[in-house]
């Protein structure tokens, strides 16, 4: 169980898929553990079959409604196989829901791009008595509402986790900026910036965004080259946000030159969502050939 869930959480889902059948193999049978691991190495790895095996197997021992954590586990599987319909059936049969089983779901919906019904599912569980929400709730939620624009339930939400005390967490804090940002109230959004601690990427990313996408593109970079002065080193989110920054400024030669020292200086591979960023902003500025 230890190896499988080592492999599996180092992102060597098919090494940890094929160690559960040198398990097999060995006679040694699998518990509810190992065949949560193995749920998502599969998930990792796409393989519906795999999923369907897992699934079959974990019916068969009635871990699926005897064991909450094998249960939550079927419904991630699911929904990171994009089989948002098979996570949703799982889920609507456990007998028995904690919040980790409702953040599951919402957070499934999330990534599969349907916001309206990841809010769905959490007001269904605001309606649960004695479910209060958690870090991942937030996490899972907030961006939903940033997505659709829905400023006062986001606001309202804001206010929950002023009353839980989860305000204070990075990942909450950070959600919180992106909705402020993307809902175009920018001095709120900077505001929760400046007040909150600014050790890992993920707040400067949201705000160097926030300020892009509002065509506040001189900002933004200031804002790139205070984080390196606070010697926070940029990911690839970061450089996303920073070229979209400069493609809704107009700002083709700090665009072009960001993306070459991303590779030459930082040594992140471009993915699509840079060539992207690099096709709108040429676009945009009438280099079409380019």
């Amino acid at each position: 169980n230890s190896i499988i869930s080592a492999y599996e959480q180092g992102g060597k889902a098919a090494a940890a898929v094929e160690l559960f059948h040198g398990m097999m193999e060995s006679g040694v049978s699998p518990d509810v553990l190992t065949l949560v691991s193995l749920a998502s190495a599969v998930a990792q790895c796409g393989d519906e079959r795999g999923a369907k095996s897992v699934h079959c197997y974990v019916r068969r021992r009635g871990w699926d409604v005897g064991d909450i954590i094998a249960g939550n586990a079927m419904v991630d599987m699911y929904a990171k196989l994009s089989k948002i319909d098979a996570a949703q059936m799982v889920f609507d049969n456990l007998p028995d829901r904690d919040v980790v089983s409702w953040n599951t779901l919402i957070t499934g919906y999330m990534q599969n791009g349907l916001a309206n019904e990841a809010i769905r599912i959490y007001n269904d569980m605001q309606n649960h008595e004695g479910l209060k929400p958690i870090q991942g709730t937030f996490v899972s939620v907030l961006p939903a509402y940033s997505n659709l624009g829905a400023l006062q339930q986001g606001m309202r939400m804001h206010a929950l986790s002023i009353k839980t005390g989860l305000n204070l967490d990075v990942y909450v804090s950070t959600c919180l900026i992106d909705l402020y940002a993307k809902c175009g109230k920018l001095v709120e959004a900077m505001l929760l910036f400046e007040h909150m601690p600014r050790r890992s990427t993920g707040p400067w990313n949201a705000i160097i965004a926030g300020l892009g996408v509002h065509g506040h593109g001189a900002k933004a970079l200031n804002l790139f080259s205070q984080m390196q002065q606070e010697g926070i080193k940029p990911d690839n989110v970061t450089f996303v946000s920073l070229l979209a920054a400069c493609s809704h400024a107009g700002l083709v030669d700090q665009g072009r030159s960001f993306f070459d020292s991303m590779q030459t200086v930082y040594g992140i591979v471009p993915i699509a969502k840079h060539y992207a960023c690099m096709v709108d902003m040429l676009g945009r500025a009438g280099q079409l050939d380019k």
